[in-house]
């Protein structure tokens, strides 16, 4: 055989063995699993936490970020801790409340188109260096469930939904240098095709796509029913088991 034809095929053989050997070694690095399902969060009387927060608050190794205005006293976007389940009351002063009904404690989920566009999306969490997550648990909030349903919100500012209708919600994961990892989808109502789908449940969406570095998870949402500030519908859901792996 060609002296040059055998080397090139011991050449491949060798890199063949390398990089199975490399996805072995990966496959066997050791790691522990956490699971931030905000058991660990002090809620007071009133179920929920928002201006107290200052910023940030954490659940097990996961910090969660929140732009709470307390001059005007309301929210520019964020995560907040909560455990109330009220499934009947509309509008923006039940926004704490998860439509099905939750295990303890879990965090809703706002999203200010206004602070993502300008300067920052604060509805966001922050994971541990060297962290592949692999879900999270999602439901609509009853204030945005009835939005979508009855077109009840409150302030007449959004409409029932019809056919053709749809909304969702987006995770996308960055790395520690700010590199996009990709995006996952979940609808969260769904009018397509002759569907009349609102979750009305906690569904398990999964996020292994993002790979083992994932540092940051943003969290937005898109939808049909928008008017001349952007989405109608309220921008909000339910979060809930963060499972995640922390490689040694």
């Amino acid at each position: 055989m060609n002296t040059i034809l055998q080397s090139n095929i011991n050449m491949k053989k060798l890199i063949a063995f390398v990089s199975l050997a490399i996805l072995m070694v990966a496959c066997t690095l050791p790691y522990y699993e956490e699971i931030a399902d905000f058991s660990d969060v002090t809620l007071p009387k009133s179920g929920y936490l928002d201006a107290e927060l200052v910023g940030a608050f954490r659940s097990k190794d996961v910090i969660f970020t929140s732009n709470w205005i307390s001059e005007y006293n309301y929210s520019d976007g964020g995560i907040y801790p909560s455990n109330l389940n009220d499934s009947i009351t509309t509008g923006i002063m039940n926004q704490y409340s998860a439509y099905p009904k939750a295990d303890g404690n879990f965090a809703v989920v706002h999203y200010s188109e206004y602070s993502a566009q300008w300067y920052e999306n604060m509805a966001s969490f922050v994971l541990p260096e060297a962290t592949m997550i692999e879900s999270v648990k999602v439901a609509n909030t009853t204030y945005t469930y009835w939005a979508i349903k009855n077109g009840d919100d409150g302030f007449g500012a959004c409409r029932a939904f019809q056919d053709g209708d749809w909304f969702k919600v987006t995770f996308t994961g960055y790395n520690m240098c700010g590199e996009n990892l990709g995006s996952v989808d979940y609808y969260l109502a769904d009018f397509r095709d002759g569907k009349q789908f609102i979750e009305d449940s906690w569904a398990t969406v999964d996020l292994t796509s993002f790979g083992r570095y994932a540092y940051r998870v943003e969290i937005s949402f898109s939808g049909t029913d928008i008017g001349e500030y952007g989405l109608n519908t309220p921008t909000y859901c339910a979060i809930d088991d963060i499972w995640y792996r922390i490689y040694d």
